[in-house]
């Protein structure tokens, strides 16, 4: 009699075997009912007080756009009756904040000192994708000539022009 059984290839079973927690590493890992009942979590609805305004968002928008919230918000959070005061002013806030959620640069050119402003709150906000972009595209603008990517212009614009502050200063930003 022929006994035909199915074999599995070593390679699986060896990758199954290296992928699969054991059981004491299961136990050691799991968490008692308890324990994730009274785990305090963080809350995806934000509210903050910036400059004396209320301001609601989510703790996904802030903390993928900003430094500043990313350390802020990796503690544990809770909503309370206070919402955190952040000393900074709330009309720059605001835009910075429509920036977060669009993941885009919308500066009021309009009013540059307004765009002064949001560009200084945005260092202090550790948003270093939104000045990247802005110094890249006013390294655009002062040598159209030069092919170069945007990190590289961002960089190019640093060195020409001493970063933020020194270009915020001597009037080469806010670009237009």
């Amino acid at each position: 009699i022929l006994f035909r059984c199915k074999i599995p290839p070593l390679r699986s079973v060896m990758l199954s075997w290296l992928t699969t927690p054991s059981k004491r590493q299961r136990e050691a890992t799991a968490e008692t009912d308890e324990e994730r009942r009274t785990r305090p979590r963080l809350s995806e609805h934000v509210l903050l007080n910036v400059g004396g305004e209320q301001f609601a968002t989510s703790a996904s928008t802030l903390t993928s756009s900003s430094r500043y919230f990313a350390t802020m918000l990796s503690s544990v959070w809770r909503n309370t009756d206070t919402p955190p005061f952040i000393d900074r002013d709330a009309d720059t806030f605001k835009v910075l904040l429509s920036c977060m959620r669009s993941h885009a640069v919308l500066l009021p050119e309009a009013d540059p000192a307004l765009c002064t402003r949001v560009l200084f709150d945005a260092e202090f906000y550790g948003m270093d994708w939104l000045l990247t972009e802005v110094m890249a595209v006013a390294h655009r603008r002062l040598h159209p000539a030069e092919e170069l990517s945007m990190d590289a212009r961002a960089r190019a614009f640093d060195e020409n022009y001493g970063g933020l502050q020194a270009a915020l200063r001597e009037g080469v930003l806010p670009a237009r």
